[in-house]
């Protein structure tokens, strides 16, 4: 590739750079959203507060995760001082190391395109860009899911280990993908070896090693501890983890396939697609052909750990009730973009090649523009799509206030349910209460919550006055008041 081309290249990548670190900047007031009120606010300011007496989180709060994230986010604070603003920028670190895991992964990959195209396409899927903006543990899990990626291609153990130590730690969805990992290695080893009557142990079992007994070691002191291990019968989060019949699985199959063409990503496929057909005209290659072509190519290594991961994160998201967000896809997502650059790159045709990227990055960006009904669920935490919702919410609770209005009279829904302290580090003991609109005079409503069902919608339309409506496209909240 031309010197012209890495140069541009190079400034792509300090572009992106500084946009994420603008997007870190310009959210640093944010407080915390959806899964995140939970994984910084609730988690960190356990071991803030108890200054890390315990190791453990209080079963009211115990997910079932590793609480490595609590534990990093309640150093930092010890260290920077709390504050919304120091809760963004720990993220920032490792947003800037997934540009640069890309943006190397690209240098060494790509021969026929720019290398600026595998830093731009996987980092413009809605779903990683609605992350980046938040205070998440998954920014930390594609960090050390992109390193793994990249040490697999490269062969390189010490970085494979410490990937697959950072991704066991950071949650159990870690600890799958660094199992799909090893599923993948030990099939190519088991491919490849040539004494099949001899058992040796392979070198790479090494590498697993650290991730492997500190994940055990993690699930059986937790289990020491509360007596179960990734969810128990009490838990607020119980229902989700709740199994399903026929009926259930079909409409998780469904859900499923949306996922895969949701927020601009069905021009993924489009493009594949397009690839297929255009050259099996001048071609003649069958889908068989292709297959064989990208098992035993040079990608063969990813090819297999995007089947891997695929299915072990889709057999929880198939199997269970409420296991279906977008972002528990989010390495899916990004492998498979990885591997569609890949294979434009060895397109033949160039001016396809110039006319697909750009379609590429532009469809997955317009996936943050994308808004559906009031009345069916969007993944809002997986989109910039919700980013006016800060300022809404904000306006909202100084109309409370001016209008001496209690918070903690006022009923709502996930993730606005209560005390304010774990949203935005005030330490305020008031909040929201769980919506009941059988007794409830207020209701704080927004399209960001996906838990108010179509009769509750109607009743509040035909039942209930707005007091306060605000709206800034594509989000909206609205202050009702019963009707005596």
């Amino acid at each position: 590739m031309s010197d012209t081309s890495h140069n541009r290249s190079r400034i792509v990548f300090w572009i992106v750079l500084v946009l994420f670190a603008g997007l870190t900047y310009l959210a640093r007031q944010h407080v915390f959203f959806w899964d995140t009120v939970q994984f910084a606010g609730k988690h960190g300011l356990w071991f803030y507060e108890q200054n890390f007496r315990s190791l453990l989180l209080p079963p009211e709060i115990d997910s079932g995760h590793p609480p490595v994230f609590g534990w990093y986010l309640a150093l930092v604070w010890k260290l920077l001082g709390k504050s919304l603003a120091v809760s963004h920028w720990a993220m920032f670190p490792f947003l800037a190391g997934i540009v640069w895991q890309l943006y190397s992964m690209g240098k060494r990959l790509l021969k026929n395109i720019p290398v600026f195209w595998l830093v731009l396409i996987p980092l413009a899927d809605p779903v990683f860009l609605g992350q980046s903006v938040l205070v998440s543990p998954d920014v930390v899990l594609v960090f050390f899911f992109l390193l793994a990626v990249s040490a697999f291609r490269e062969g390189r153990q010490s970085q494979l280990g410490l990937a697959y130590l950072g991704m066991s730690l950071i949650s159990l969805r870690g600890m799958m993908i660094t199992a799909a990992f090893a599923l993948v290695t030990a099939w190519g080893w088991l491919q490849t070896r040539r004494k099949r009557d001899q058992f040796v142990a392979p070198k790479w079992i090494l590498t697993f090693l650290p991730a492997g007994l500190l994940s055990l070691a993690f699930l059986w002191v937790h289990y020491s501890h509360t007596g179960w291990v990734g969810y128990h019968s009490d838990s607020p989060w119980a229902p989700s983890f709740d199994r399903i019949g026929t009926a259930g699985l079909l409409r998780n199959f469904i859900i499923w396939c949306w996922r895969w063409l949701d927020m601009g990503r069905v021009f993924i496929w489009v493009s594949l697609i397009f690839i297929l057909i255009l050259d099996r005209i001048k071609t003649g290659r069958t889908l068989r052909t292709y297959y064989l072509r990208l098992k035993t190519s040079s990608y063969s290594g990813f090819f297999r750990l995007f089947l891997s991961i695929s299915l072990l994160l889709s057999y929880s998201f198939l199997t269970y009730r409420g296991l279906q967000a977008h972002r528990y896809l989010l390495p899916c997502f990004l492998l498979f973009s990885i591997l569609t650059v890949l294979i434009i790159d060895r397109f033949p045709f160039s001016r396809i090649r110039k006319f697909l990227l750009p379609l590429l990055f532009l469809g997955l960006l317009s996936g943050n523009l994308w808004k559906y009904p009031d009345d069916m669920a969007q993944g809002w935490d997986s989109t910039l799509a919700h980013w006016p919702y800060y300022q809404l919410r904000k306006k909202t609770l100084t109309y409370l206030d001016e209008q001496g209005i209690p918070p903690e009279e006022v009923g709502t829904a996930f993730p606005e349910i209560g005390p304010f302290g774990p949203h935005d580090l005030s330490g305020r003991e008031v909040g929201f209460r769980e919506k009941d609109l059988t007794r409830d005079k207020w209701i704080f409503y927004s399209n960001i919550m996906n838990d108010f069902s179509d009769a509750e919608l109607k009743d509040l339309q035909q039942n209930w006055v707005e007091k306060l409506r605000l709206e800034s496209w594509p989000v909206k909240v609205i202050l009702f008041e019963r009707v005596r």
